[in-house]
């Protein structure tokens, strides 16, 4: 399965999207603050890469994310691209030490799952769009180092 770049660039443009179409097999959309998310195909297009740039999260074919504890959803890039404008798909950014780690993408109806949060860890949880009245929520879970007193 290759990705269809030229459908997606105008799926962007159509949500006002900034893209950059790097090479006839990668296209960058650009998320500003909350990462850059590029689609590649590799092997001459018989494999598919979708991840963000500088993070080690990513996917390949279509994207499929969970919704519930036996259920999920899939998303052909196309469609990816309008549920992130829908706000249905938003991003988790992981900081450690005020850095970026880790960004990956979830669905809104995904339990979150908070068993592994490192000391010193912040997980922040955004839609990339969507109505003016869904806020961005940032989840900051800072835990004491040490036993408190």
């Amino acid at each position: 399965m290759s990705y269809d770049l030229g459908a997606i660039e105008q799926v962007c443009v159509q949500h006002q999207i900034p893209s950059r179409r790097c090479s006839e097999s990668e296209l960058e959309l650009d998320f500003a603050n909350e990462g850059v998310l590029v689609l590649v195909n590799i092997n001459q297009g018989a494999d598919t890469f979708l991840g963000f740039r500088d993070c080690p999260w990513h996917t390949q074919g279509a994207l499929r994310l969970v919704t519930g504890d036996a259920t999920h959803v899939e998303y052909a890039p196309e469609a990816l691209v309008q549920a992130l404008v829908a706000g249905e798909v938003l991003v988790v950014s992981q900081y450690v030490g005020g850095r970026v780690r880790n960004r990956w993408l979830t669905h809104r109806a995904e339990p979150l799952d908070l068993r592994y949060v490192e000391a010193g860890e912040e997980l922040r949880v955004c839609p990339i769009a969507g109505p003016a009245d869904v806020p961005n929520h940032r989840l900051s879970t800072p835990l004491p180092t040490s036993p408190e007193v």
